[in-house]
Order: C-alpha cells, then structure tokens, then sequence
C-alpha cells in the first residue's frame, strides 16, 4: 500500500507572504497545494516554474462554485496544461448558500447545478481533465424531497464527477468519512484532511482543530484512503484554534506522517 502525499490548502489569514507560506511548507514535508497558487497574482508560467523548484505541486484549476465551472472554459483548460493539473474543482454549489447568513439553495437551483456539473464534464473530459467536487457540510445535512443533497449528486450528475471529499465536513454533516471514502471508491481523487473539536453549529464556521485533536476519525481517514489508492492528503483549517498558522500545519503534517501512512 503507497503513502500518500501532503498537502495544504485554505490557511488565508495571518499568513506569510504567499512565497514565503510554501517555503516553509515544503521544509515541513508537504508536497502540494490546492488553488490558492492558482489565484496569485503575477506570470502564470513563471509562478508555475518557481512552484515546481520549491517542490510543490498545484493539483488543480480553482472554480469557486460549480456555477463557475463553464465560464471561461477555454482559460481553465490553460491554466490546467501551464500549472499540469489533471483536473478542475468546484469548491461548492448552491447547496452551501446559507454560509454567512445566506439562504439555503434550493430544489431547482441544486438541479441546475448538476445540469451544469454534467456539461462541464462533457467538455473537459475532451480536454483530459477530470471535473471534481468538494465538499461541506450541507451537501450529507440539508435533505432535498427526503434525501440529502449528496445523495441527489450521485443520482443525477454524470458518473464521471470525482470528488474531493472534506471528511470534516462529511462528519459535520451526519456521515461516516471513512464508510463514504469506501463508498466512492475511485471517485475520490483527493480528500481533504480536517479535524473538528465542535460540531454543534457548522455553519457558524467555527470548531476547527488541527489533525488528531478532535472529534474526526483521522487515522481511519488516512488507511481508507490509502487502501483505495488516494494519492494527495490535503490540509485544510478553515480557522485556526490555540496554535500559529506554521505551527498548526505542522502538527496536522507530522500527526499524518506519524500513522505511517503519509509520506
């Protein structure tokens, strides 16, 4: 069974500069990074050049949510063959809507999201790329006609969707990470890595806690997803909790390389 690799993505506030953040993430250990590189100002040749000599690696074109995913269609694809991803990611849908006091999305605006799901997988699929999905909480939380929204994705996008599974958010939103990794099997092409100490008002964006000290079932997390063959563990606090910002990503980063199952 291979390790996998580390990752981090989504440390946004009380951070280094964006060249330092990746210096000193790679002399911790990780390997990769999730979109942010993609948002960073500058030539993206040159910012994709100077990522690769620090050893990190960009796994894919950022569409924020799967509304994004067909607009300038032409751009991602670029973008995807300059940074070498394999794939684009929609990093939410209207089903998060009711984050920082939205309302919830409903029965329609969901649907037409999966019509726009499948005419980007169409289209990328004939361009070598993957079209994937991460997660919140809603999406296993919020049901639809009886059903979670998760549930509607699976039946009605295109099987060719792959997913980025949060197994935090999974967790907040009433499933179990490790039996959904198993669930999906090849469908998972990443997963990111998040651990809650609270979980009683996910929307309210608070709870986050660095890797192991929570309430996620982490090591399972990590043999799940090494047994199927997941490659990137990917990092992810969306707020920081009692440590700094470096001192977080490397307690999260050395308690993965502890269970023997990440590089």
């Amino acid at each position: 069974m291979a390790k996998m690799k580390a990752g981090w993505v989504q440390f946004l506030k009380d951070r280094p500069d964006y060249w330092e953040l990746v210096e000193k993430a790679a002399k911790i250990g990780y390997q990769a990074t999730e979109s942010e590189a993609d948002l960073i100002k500058g030539d993206l040749k040159e910012n994709a050049k100077h990522l690769e000599d620090l050893g990190i690696k960009l796994i894919t074109v950022r569409a924020g949510k799967i509304a994004e995913l067909t607009e300038d269609m032409a751009g991602k694809v670029e973008r995807a063959h300059i940074w070498g991803c394999d794939r684009v990611t929609a990093f939410g849908s209207s089903m998060i809507n009711n984050f920082n006091g939205g309302k919830p999305g409903t029965y329609d605006e969901m649907m037409k999201d999966f019509e726009t799901v499948n005419k980007a997988v169409d289209f990328y699929s004939k361009e070598g790329l993957h079209v994937c999905y991460h997660n919140h909480f809603q999406e296993f939380a919020d049901r639809y006609k009886g059903a979670p929204g998760f549930e509607h994705m699976l039946v009605n996008c295109d099987e060719r969707l792959k997913f980025d599974i949060d197994v935090g958010w999974a967790f907040a939103g009433g499933y179990d990470p490790v039996k959904l990794l198993d669930r999906l099997g090849s469908r998972n092409l990443s997963i990111h890595v998040k651990d809650f100490y609270d979980i009683s008002n996910p929307v309210s964006l608070t709870g986050f806690t660095s890797l192991g000290t929570g309430l996620v079932d982490i090591k399972g997390v990590l043999k799940k997803a090494a047994e199927i063959g997941i490659k990137w563990a990917i990092v992810e606090q969306d707020k920081l909790r009692n440590l700094d910002l470096m001192d977080t990503m490397a307690a999260s980063y050395y308690f993965m390389k502890e269970t023997g199952l990440v590089e």
